[in-house]
């Protein structure tokens, strides 16, 4: 139980009854641990709640997506390191490559021992680990070849991975925002950049080179044009494109 900004006591059956559309009890759950959790940084005095390790409701939750029963760099199954700032599950091995990148490119908690905050579980929800191995393989950056383990933590470093992680950010952002969590379908649905996002035809609009210009001036990129994102132009064409869009 936990005292609301007006002085109500917020419980986990309130919390329950607001997510009352929803028939999944795990999802109900993890709703109201976030629920909690928020209110409990909002109640602290440093805007953070004291020692609080990732939900039991959420972490069931957190594992029940694809991809994250195995760690997303190397495979190993039982993944209980993080990278927050990708919202995908490592190994702890990989896990300590990614400290090595600095936390410029990859913050790194551990699921079971470190604190964390509303919103940074909300991102690991939003997240996943299929969902960011797609992204790599859509932009030619899946590891390939003796280089592998080189390949696959460089690949951290590109522009596509810098706008993934810029988006999952300003997604979870959007999510917080919204109030109590009602899964990833609901906020996929609603994304406001997906709603932004221009229908692009097949055979390519636009400037003949895959892009096209929306009325905004911003481009979408084709779904004709293939290769590698590594290119700053290519990722900065798909500043449009939700992380919370694409699963």
């Amino acid at each position: 139980m936990c005292k609301g900004q007006q002085g109500g006591m917020i419980t986990i059956e309130a919390a329950t009854s607001a997510a009352n559309t929803h028939t999944d009890p795990g999802l109900v759950s993890a709703a109201a641990e976030l629920e909690e959790l928020r209110l409990s940084e909002q109640n602290s005095s440093n805007g953070m709640a004291q020692n609080t390790r990732f939900p039991l409701h959420c972490r069931r939750l957190l594992y029940s997506i694809a991809g994250n029963t195995r760690c997303v760099d190397c495979g190993v199954s039982n993944p209980q390191w993080a990278t927050l700032s990708f919202g995908a599950l490592l190994c702890i091995d990989c896990s300590g490559r990614h400290r090595q990148l600095g936390v410029q490119v990859s913050v790194v908690r551990s699921i079971t021992m470190d604190s964390w905050k509303h919103t940074d579980v909300l991102a690991m929800l939003e997240g996943g680990n299929k969902q960011l191995a797609d992204f790599f393989q859509r932009h030619g950056l899946s590891p390939d070849g003796g280089q592998a383990q080189a390949q696959t933590h460089d690949r951290y470093r590109t522009n596509a991975a810098k706008f993934y992680k810029k988006n999952l950010s300003l997604h979870a952002a959007h999510v917080r925002d919204a109030g109590m969590y009602k899964g990833r379908d609901q906020f996929r649905k609603n994304s406001p950049q997906k709603k932004k996002r221009r229908i692009v035809n097949v055979e390519g609009s636009g400037n003949g080179n895959g892009i096209a210009n929306n009325p905004s001036g911003n481009q979408t990129i084709s779904p004709s044009r293939s290769g590698s994102l590594c290119q700053q132009q290519r990722a900065e064409s798909e500043s449009t494109s939700s992380v919370g869009a694409k699963a």
